[in-house]
């Protein structure tokens, strides 16, 4: 039912057992790298999440939604650190509660993670605030894990609570994966690799690879 020109109201049903999320499409470009001798990372990253999501779970907006996110990053010996703010729009929802001003729409964002570079086996600690802009509490959760890489490739796994009673925010969250283009990757993707851990490429452009230079 439509209970405005920008709202639509949700009903407050659970599912009974899984959902479909929301799809996102998304691009992002680096506008300063460390690793080609900036002193630290920066980059945006520009979201599309399409209405083809779940009603009663939430998930499903009534129309195009969007983020807009920038990032940065700089390694300190072992350690690298990252912070992330941006904007998370798209068109207010109603729910069905004794409230009639009780809705769900646009937040910002912003997150922080410490995470370990050395070795193969890496750990990471992330936290993430969401503020909405609507009649909704703010929420944040905390995620701490690891990721393992084996050559190009990296697996992960990480977990943590959530805190608040915005919609969307989990009492706990447990994520695991597959990545492509994990430490190796990070290492020889720029000029300023080490020769040694780069067999396969020239980094001093003479024509001959690392390995035999």
């Amino acid at each position: 039912s439509r209970s405005g020109a920008n709202r639509r109201e949700f009903s407050a049903g659970v599912p009974a057992s899984a959902a479909m999320g929301t799809p996102w499409l998304q691009a992002r470009a680096a506008v300063m790298q460390e690793r080609n001798g900036s002193p630290f990372d920066l980059g945006f990253t520009v979201m599309a999440g399409l209405p083809v999501g779940s009603v009663e779970s939430l998930t499903k907006d009534p129309s195009v939604s969007g983020q807009l996110l920038v990032g940065a990053g700089r390694t300190f010996g072992p350690v690298r650190v990252a912070l992330e703010a941006g904007a998370h729009l798209r068109q207010a929802a109603s729910l069905v509660s004794s409230n009639p001003e009780d809705a769900i729409g646009s937040r910002m964002l912003m997150g922080a993670a410490v995470s370990s570079v050395r070795g193969p086996l890496r750990g990471e600690l992330s936290v993430r605030g969401f503020a909405p802009l609507t009649n909704q509490p703010f929420s944040a959760e905390v995620l701490a894990g690891g990721r393992y890489a084996i050559r190009d490739w990296e697996v992960f796994a990480v977990a943590g609570p959530g805190f608040g009673n915005a919609p969307g925010t989990p009492a706990f969250r447990a994520l695991v994966g597959v990545s492509f283009g994990g430490l190796s990757s990070a290492k020889c993707g720029g000029r300023s690799h080490v020769a040694a851990e780069c067999p396969d490429l020239d980094r001093d452009g003479d024509g001959i690879k690392n390995a035999l230079d």
